[in-house]
């Protein structure tokens, strides 16, 4: 896969989860504070980084053992 893709579903995860904070705010009127979506983005994006990193290393690794 190549970065871009991976740029793109970062930013789609994002928004998504966004819509979802959004919208649970809306339906119980809670007061969601702007670092919850800060924290939740952060998140994220950290974790869908460190799964693509890990997932880059595998498939390499895997290319190479045939290349040989």
């Amino acid at each position: 896969m190549n970065r871009r893709l991976h740029f793109v579903s970062i930013i789609i995860g994002n928004l998504l989860t966004l819509g979802v904070i959004f919208i649970y705010a809306m339906q119980s009127q809670v007061d969601v504070a702007l670092s919850t979506y800060a924290l939740v983005m952060g998140f994220l994006s950290t974790s869908l980084l460190i799964f693509f990193y890990l997932w880059g290393d595998e498939k390499q690794q895997i290319s190479n053992r045939f290349s040989k």
